[in-house]
């Protein structure tokens, strides 16, 4: 028994110790982008749709050769021209904190090509999320 309270101010400090050094709270993302990433840069890859409106868990893929699309039931970066859903569009940048957004409708009217695009203003470029702003679709949260 001796031999035991020996070790116990050892155990003791050893257990607070633990204890104190363990993590607090876990941080919120610190992730940030170098400005020196575009948004031309940092939009390619596959994002989760974000909603304020209902949450939403679509997702939106852009890709590096101006290509993209929306998973299949998206409201969002997707349209629809007689009764046919467009979620294949093309992506360019207007500029360095706008994006342009087309559906090619031209291999369903044989007769006229027709072109429907919409703009995207980008108010905040992280790395692990991307917020864009539409007349049409309001606001738009991307998430990694």
């Amino acid at each position: 028994m001796k031999n035991l309270l020996k070790f116990l101010p050892f155990f003791l400090m050893l257990s607070l110790a633990v204890i104190s050094c363990g993590e607090d709270d876990p941080e919120e993302s610190s992730c940030t982008t170098d400005p020196a990433i575009t948004v031309a840069e940092n939009i390619i890859g596959t994002w989760k749709i974000n909603l304020e409106l209902d949450g939403g868990s679509d997702t939106v893929t852009f890709n590096a050769d101006g290509s993209g699309s929306s998973s299949s039931d998206s409201f969002y970066f997707a349209t629809s021209n007689n009764d046919k859903d467009y979620n294949n569009f093309n992506w360019n940048m207007k500029d360095v904190m706008n994006i342009v957004i087309s559906y090619d409708y031209s291999p369903d009217t044989p007769v006229l090509p027709f072109i429907n695009s919409e703009g995207y203003s980008v108010t905040l470029n992280n790395c692990d999320e991307v917020q864009l702003e539409s007349d049409f679709s309001g606001n738009i949260k991307l998430t990694k």
